[in-house]
């Protein structure tokens, strides 16, 4: 199933692998035949891995464990004490908001140098449409790896048909960072916006529906900026056939689009763009301008409400059949007012809804959730007074509740439309 479908970037690049890595002490699994051998040590048989950069793992441990200390993280709250800050985790000159490797890593005893090794990976214990992946210096390497998910990996020299046994390995629940990149081009700031659980006991699907940075097919200058190309062939592939985005939703205005009325990602592509003039609209609903629009926004006075209605009901609704991706330019302000809304309408906690505000300062774009910008960039906190000062507000009101109502009272959709659209997004 395309929604199901395994991604598996293979590198080919010289990567060193540790000697803690392929420690002969690490648990394995063993195949031999005569005096031919190969052994799995890493990870090892029902290791956890993590699928995020180190700095990104400290800053959900931090978060999770603040998290703890709150009576009720389904309505806004302010965080137990606040105390963790994203400045503390975040470099601002490294681009941490990808996907972590996990190095699939092997020993193999008895054979020539010429001998032929691949993986075979699946996210079953049969390894029944598994991948094969070639191995170069007895290791492969797989990304953008779902979480909270057990995998199923072997090793086979494919002359003499030796085999390790199977073993297994489950990634960690944290954030589903995506790496896509084609060596000459990349994106920057995409995630998988599934993944969480909710109040429900249901966990966002991952898999479905995207956040990210601007798809450009050639440099243009318009909006206020320069846009810069950022697809090729190969990352039309990655997006279009092992992502399946069928849906790009953009949130950027007419002219910041370069005017376009087509998705670049070509023909089976459906395109909407949703926006309410040059940057303004969704940027004013988060950022705070001195104009009113927020509260404006949130009291039901929306611009272009029909197509945000239609991109609820049309686009979000239906990702199980075409995967969507939304963004605007740089996939932090405009995208972060969209997945707010609809991760709080699913249920996900205050602190999820933080987190996934501020992992974009993990990929250049510095989001604090507790400071004001000087340059009216950013403006998380006046966000949240705008939501407070609005009439689907009360003191103790779950956010799934808030999200739920503005979509009636402001949008016009109606409680089946809402309904359906948790329910296709929630497993």
């Amino acid at each position: 199933m395309k929604s199901k479908k395994l991604i598996a970037l293979v590198l080919s690049a010289a990567l060193t692998v540790t000697a803690a890595v392929i420690s002969p002490a690490i648990t394995s699994a063993t195949s031999t035949s005569s005096e031919k051998s190969i052994t799995a040590t890493f990870p090892y048989e029902g290791q956890t891995v993590s699928v995020v950069k180190p700095h990104v793992t400290n800053y959900v441990n931090a978060m999770k464990a603040q998290a703890t200390g709150i009576a009720d993280d389904y309505v806004i709250n302010d965080l137990n004490g606040d105390s963790v800050k994203i400045s503390d985790y975040c470099r601002l000159e490294y681009n941490d908001g990808r996907s972590k490797e996990v190095v699939l890593a092997f020993d193999a005893q008895g054979f020539d140098p010429s001998a032929d090794f691949v993986v075979k990976f699946a996210d079953n214990e049969a390894l029944v449409g598994a991948e094969e992946i070639a191995a170069t210096n007895s290791y492969a390497t797989v990304n953008n790896l779902y979480l909270d998910k057990t995998y199923y990996w072997r090793v086979e020299e494919k002359t003499t048909g030796i085999v390790s046994p199977i073993s297994s390995f489950t990634t960690n629940d944290f954030v589903r960072m995506m790496t896509v990149d084609s060596g000459t081009y990349n994106l920057t700031n995409v995630r998988d916006f599934g993944g969480r659980m909710t109040e429900s006991g249901k966990r966002v699907k991952q898999g479905i529906i995207f956040r990210g940075s601007e798809l450009i097919a050639e440099n243009y200058t318009n909006g206020g900026g320069t846009h810069y190309k950022n697809l090729d062939d190969t990352m039309l592939d990655v997006l279009k056939n092992q992502l399946g985005i069928a849906y790009e939703v953009d949130l950027r205005g007419a002219a910041e689009a370069n005017e376009i009325t087509a998705s670049p990602l070509g023909a089976g592509v459906s395109y909407m763009r949703v926006t309410n003039g040059g940057g303004g609209g969704y940027a004013a609903l988060w950022n705070g301008t001195e104009n009113n629009a927020q509260t404006d926004a949130l009291n039901g006075n929306v611009k272009n409400k029909e197509l945000l209605k239609r991109m609820f009901v049309e686009a979000f609704t239906n990702a199980n059949e075409k995967h969507v991706y939304f963004h605007c330019w740089g996939g932090a302000d405009r995208t972060g007012t969209i997945a707010f809304i609809l991760g709080g309408l699913l249920g996900m906690s205050y602190t999820d809804l933080i987190m996934d505000y501020e992992f974009t300062s993990f990929a250049y774009n510095y989001r604090p959730h507790d400071e004001t910008d000087p340059n009216g960039i950013y403006n998380f906190p006046k966000f949240i007074e705008a939501i407070k000062a609005s009439p689907y507000y009360a003191e103790g009101k779950k956010l799934s509740a808030i999200m739920k109502d503005w979509m009636i009272g402001a949008l016009g959709m109606t409680e089946k439309e809402v309904e359906t659209l948790k329910n296709n997004l929630l497993e």
